[in-house]
């Protein structure tokens, strides 16, 4: 009884920081006109955040780019003195325009999932902003900017050599943690590709966030987080050592 009244005090906690984070307070600025939403964590703002803001475009087309495909764009861009990281989340066609447009915009999604994986621990690059573009009520075209973490994805690491025997195994062990305390939260993630995970300062951060999911029903994260594990495991298929160690310890997990 006592550990289930913790656990519902600290998921009204949760819940009450994640609407904060949507509105103007100590923590956020927030601006809403009818052709967009912003938020900004408060202090990277400045002048040259608010240029990025209002033209998230023109940076991301003159950035280093880590990713230019249909559906999203990510580029290392320069804020000031700040190496920052912005996705956008592209609209496709017209189509996927009509689907998407009273539907959260990915970007406010990854917002919430940034902020609610900090709050339980688990690395993610620290949210800095999001903007979306509207037409009143219709959301089009979305922004998430972050920190940029600098490390090796699990796709590179595992397949770099720069492991012996013992780091492979501790590792695995790293991501065995991680994987426990996201089942003891009920969040799945929803698209684990081996580059969504990035080895940096002796932690494992988790990104793209926008199909993350806390899930109320335990029958309903249990699908989903075995889902998970599959997609997870088939980033494995060319490594059999290595998707044998994950499946022997992937079976001991909890959920």
């Amino acid at each position: 009884l006592l550990d289930k009244n913790i656990h519902k005090r600290r998921h009204l906690r949760k819940q009450r920081y994640l609407r904060k984070i949507f509105r103007e307070c100590t923590e956020f600025t927030c601006r809403k006109s009818w052709k967009r939403v912003m938020v900004v964590r408060r202090e990277f703002e400045d002048e040259a955040m608010l240029g990025f803001v209002a033209d998230p475009d023109a940076s991301i087309s003159s950035s280093r780019l880590l990713k230019d495909g249909r559906s999203s764009t990510i580029g290392f861009i320069k804020v000031g003195n700040k190496g920052l990281m912005a996705k956008r989340y592209n609209i496709k066609d017209f189509a996927h325009s009509l689907r998407r447009c009273f539907r959260p915009t990915r970007a406010s999604v990854s917002w919430v999932n940034a902020h609610r994986l900090r709050l339980i621990g688990i690395p993610t690059p620290m949210p800095i902003a999001f903007v979306e573009k509207r037409w009143g009520p219709f959301r089009s075209t979305s922004y998430f900017i972050s920190e940029y973490i600098e490390g090796i994805n699990a796709h590179e690491f595992f397949r770099s050599g720069q492991y012996q025997a013992p780091d492979l195994s501790a590792s695995i062990e790293h991501f065995i943690s991680l994987f426990q305390s996201l089942a003891d939260a009920r969040v799945s993630h929803g698209d684990m590709k081996a580059t969504n995970f990035i080895l940096a300062e002796n932690k494992i951060f988790v990104t793209d966030l926008d199909s993350m999911r806390e899930h109320r029903f335990e029958w309903l994260f249990r699908r989903a987080f075995e889902r998970d594990i599959k997609r997870f495991m088939k980033n494995w298929e060319d490594l059999p050592e290595v998707a044998k160690d994950f499946q022997k310890r992937l079976s001991q997990l909890r959920f």
